[in-house]
Protein backbone atom coordinates (compact mmCIF):
# COMPACT_ATOMS: atom_id res chain seq x y z
CA UNK A 1 0.00 0.00 0.00
CA UNK A 2 1.53 3.37 -1.01
CA UNK A 3 0.04 5.05 1.53
CA UNK A 4 1.49 8.01 4.29
CA UNK A 5 2.68 6.84 7.50
CA UNK A 6 4.38 8.65 10.99
CA UNK A 7 7.59 7.37 12.31
CA UNK A 8 8.23 8.54 16.07
CA UNK A 9 11.32 8.79 17.54
CA UNK A 10 12.66 10.58 20.14
CA UNK A 11 9.61 12.45 20.80
CA UNK A 12 9.84 13.53 16.55
CA UNK A 13 7.37 12.35 14.08
CA UNK A 14 8.45 12.19 10.54
CA UNK A 15 5.68 11.79 8.11
CA UNK A 16 6.63 9.53 4.48
CA UNK A 17 5.06 7.11 2.16
CA UNK A 18 5.21 3.42 3.21
CA UNK A 19 6.86 0.47 1.51
CA UNK A 20 10.00 3.29 0.46
CA UNK A 21 13.49 3.42 2.73
CA UNK A 22 13.62 6.74 4.92
CA UNK A 23 16.29 8.72 5.93
CA UNK A 24 16.18 10.35 9.45
CA UNK A 25 16.84 14.38 8.61
CA UNK A 26 19.02 14.49 11.99
CA UNK A 27 22.03 12.25 13.64
CA UNK A 28 20.81 10.37 16.88
CA UNK A 29 22.88 10.60 19.45
CA UNK A 30 24.41 7.00 20.73
CA UNK A 31 22.02 5.26 23.10
CA UNK A 32 19.16 3.28 22.79
CA UNK A 33 15.54 3.84 21.27
CA UNK A 34 12.01 3.06 20.52
CA UNK A 35 10.58 3.77 17.73
CA UNK A 36 6.52 3.83 16.21
CA UNK A 37 5.09 3.75 13.40
CA UNK A 38 1.40 4.56 12.89
CA UNK A 39 -1.02 4.40 9.77
CA UNK A 40 -4.11 6.01 10.27
CA UNK A 41 -5.97 4.10 8.15
CA UNK A 42 -8.09 4.72 4.99
CA UNK A 43 -11.48 4.14 3.40
CA UNK A 44 -10.57 0.40 3.33
CA UNK A 45 -8.16 -0.33 5.82
CA UNK A 46 -8.42 0.16 9.80
CA UNK A 47 -5.59 2.20 11.35
CA UNK A 48 -2.56 0.43 12.93
CA UNK A 49 0.56 0.67 14.95
CA UNK A 50 3.89 -0.92 15.14
CA UNK A 51 6.68 -0.36 18.10
CA UNK A 52 10.55 -1.79 17.74
CA UNK A 53 14.12 -0.95 19.62
CA UNK A 54 17.21 -0.33 17.90
CA UNK A 55 20.71 1.28 19.42
CA UNK A 56 22.40 4.06 17.84
CA UNK A 57 26.38 2.92 18.91
CA UNK A 58 29.26 5.24 19.30
CA UNK A 59 31.26 5.58 16.62
CA UNK A 60 35.27 5.38 15.85
CA UNK A 61 37.51 8.34 15.45
CA UNK A 62 40.15 8.89 13.26
CA UNK A 63 43.33 10.73 15.49
CA UNK A 64 46.86 12.12 14.57
CA UNK A 65 49.65 13.79 16.01
CA UNK A 66 52.39 15.57 13.67
CA UNK A 67 55.53 17.42 16.30
CA UNK A 68 58.40 19.37 14.30
CA UNK A 69 61.72 18.05 14.20
CA UNK A 70 64.20 20.59 15.25
CA UNK A 71 67.35 21.85 16.78
CA UNK A 72 67.80 22.98 20.37
CA UNK A 73 66.57 26.30 21.23
CA UNK A 74 64.07 26.80 18.57
CA UNK A 75 60.17 26.19 19.19
CA UNK A 76 58.60 22.92 19.03
CA UNK A 77 55.26 22.77 16.96
CA UNK A 78 52.60 20.46 17.58
CA UNK A 79 49.64 20.01 15.23
CA UNK A 80 46.77 17.79 16.08
CA UNK A 81 43.86 16.18 14.29
CA UNK A 82 40.58 14.75 15.47
CA UNK A 83 37.59 13.36 12.78
CA UNK A 84 35.35 11.19 12.35
CA UNK A 85 35.11 8.24 10.18
CA UNK A 86 33.69 10.47 7.10
CA UNK A 87 36.20 13.18 8.04
CA UNK A 88 34.06 15.84 9.82
CA UNK A 89 36.69 17.84 12.33
CA UNK A 90 35.68 16.75 15.85
CA UNK A 91 36.85 19.78 18.15
CA UNK A 92 37.40 17.79 22.11
CA UNK A 93 39.93 18.29 24.52
CA UNK A 94 43.05 16.07 24.52
CA UNK A 95 45.49 15.58 26.14
CA UNK A 96 49.53 15.47 25.42
CA UNK A 97 52.18 14.17 26.81
CA UNK A 98 55.95 14.91 26.58
CA UNK A 99 58.70 14.21 28.45
CA UNK A 100 56.96 13.23 31.58
CA UNK A 101 54.97 16.48 30.67
CA UNK A 102 51.36 16.36 30.04
CA UNK A 103 48.80 19.28 28.15
CA UNK A 104 45.44 19.58 27.67
CA UNK A 105 45.07 20.92 24.63
CA UNK A 106 41.76 21.41 21.76
CA UNK A 107 42.21 19.07 18.70
CA UNK A 108 42.43 20.34 15.00
CA UNK A 109 45.19 22.92 16.64
CA UNK A 110 48.83 24.04 16.10
CA UNK A 111 50.39 24.98 19.56
CA UNK A 112 53.98 25.83 20.54
CA UNK A 113 55.38 23.66 23.80
CA UNK A 114 56.32 26.15 26.93
CA UNK A 115 59.66 24.68 27.22
CA UNK A 116 62.82 24.33 24.91
CA UNK A 117 63.43 20.27 25.06
CA UNK A 118 66.94 19.61 25.44
CA UNK A 119 68.90 17.73 22.20
CA UNK A 120 67.31 14.08 22.39
CA UNK A 121 64.46 11.94 20.02
CA UNK A 122 61.41 12.10 22.74
CA UNK A 123 58.31 10.28 22.84
CA UNK A 124 55.11 11.79 22.12
CA UNK A 125 51.80 10.68 22.75
CA UNK A 126 48.03 12.56 22.32
CA UNK A 127 44.85 10.20 23.66
CA UNK A 128 41.48 11.50 23.15
CA UNK A 129 39.24 9.98 26.18
CA UNK A 130 36.21 9.84 24.22
CA UNK A 131 32.80 11.50 25.09
CA UNK A 132 29.16 9.73 24.62
CA UNK A 133 29.16 9.57 20.79
CA UNK A 134 32.68 8.57 20.21
CA UNK A 135 35.13 5.90 21.04
CA UNK A 136 38.56 6.67 22.88
CA UNK A 137 41.46 6.46 20.74
CA UNK A 138 45.08 7.31 21.15
CA UNK A 139 48.74 8.50 18.73
CA UNK A 140 51.92 7.83 19.49
CA UNK A 141 54.80 9.20 17.67
CA UNK A 142 58.95 9.62 17.76
CA UNK A 143 60.40 13.25 17.08
CA UNK A 144 64.14 14.68 17.60
CA UNK A 145 65.43 17.38 18.62
CA UNK A 146 68.98 18.25 17.07
CA UNK A 147 72.09 19.70 18.54
CA UNK A 148 73.43 23.31 17.82
CA UNK A 149 76.79 24.09 16.95
CA UNK A 150 77.92 26.76 19.25
CA UNK A 151 80.52 29.62 18.94
CA UNK A 152 83.98 29.41 19.67
CA UNK A 153 86.57 31.74 19.23
CA UNK A 154 90.45 31.81 20.49
CA UNK A 155 92.19 34.79 20.56
CA UNK A 156 96.04 34.40 21.13
CA UNK A 157 98.12 37.53 21.21
CA UNK A 158 101.66 37.45 20.19
CA UNK A 159 104.37 37.37 23.17
CA UNK A 160 108.13 37.51 23.59
CA UNK A 161 110.10 34.52 23.92
CA UNK A 162 110.14 33.41 27.78
CA UNK A 163 106.82 35.43 28.38
CA UNK A 164 103.77 33.26 29.38
CA UNK A 165 101.25 32.53 26.43
CA UNK A 166 97.47 34.03 27.43
CA UNK A 167 94.24 32.50 25.90
CA UNK A 168 91.35 34.19 25.41
CA UNK A 169 88.50 31.31 24.59
CA UNK A 170 84.70 31.96 24.29
CA UNK A 171 82.43 29.66 24.14
CA UNK A 172 78.48 30.31 23.27
CA UNK A 173 75.44 28.91 22.63
CA UNK A 174 71.55 30.24 21.84
CA UNK A 175 71.25 33.60 22.44
CA UNK A 176 74.61 34.24 22.84
CA UNK A 177 74.74 32.74 26.32
CA UNK A 178 78.10 31.80 27.89
CA UNK A 179 78.60 28.04 28.25
CA UNK A 180 80.75 27.12 31.02
CA UNK A 181 81.99 23.40 29.36
CA UNK A 182 85.10 22.23 29.02
CA UNK A 183 87.11 22.73 25.79
CA UNK A 184 90.44 21.36 25.11
CA UNK A 185 92.90 23.93 23.58
CA UNK A 186 95.95 22.56 21.67
CA UNK A 187 99.65 24.26 21.62
CA UNK A 188 102.59 22.86 19.97
CA UNK A 189 101.37 19.14 20.54
CA UNK A 190 100.25 19.65 23.90
CA UNK A 191 96.35 19.53 25.34
CA UNK A 192 95.17 21.65 27.88
CA UNK A 193 91.28 21.30 29.22
CA UNK A 194 90.21 24.57 30.19
CA UNK A 195 86.97 26.29 30.72
CA UNK A 196 84.91 28.72 28.02
CA UNK A 197 85.19 32.10 28.06
CA UNK A 198 88.78 31.54 30.05
CA UNK A 199 92.00 33.78 29.95
CA UNK A 200 94.68 30.65 30.21
CA UNK A 201 98.35 31.68 30.80
CA UNK A 202 101.02 29.20 30.09
CA UNK A 203 104.49 29.48 29.52
CA UNK A 204 106.05 28.04 26.45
Amino acid sequence: LNENVVLTINNKEYAFEANSNYTLPINLDAGNYEAYVLFNGSINYNSVNKGASFTVSRSDVNIDLFVSNSTYGEETIVNTYLADLKGNLINESLKLEIDGNSYDIISNSMIALPLVLNASTYSANVSFEGNSNFNPNFKLIEFSIDKITPNLTLNISDISYGNYIQADIKLTGINNFELNENVILSIYNKKYSVKGEYYWKGKQ
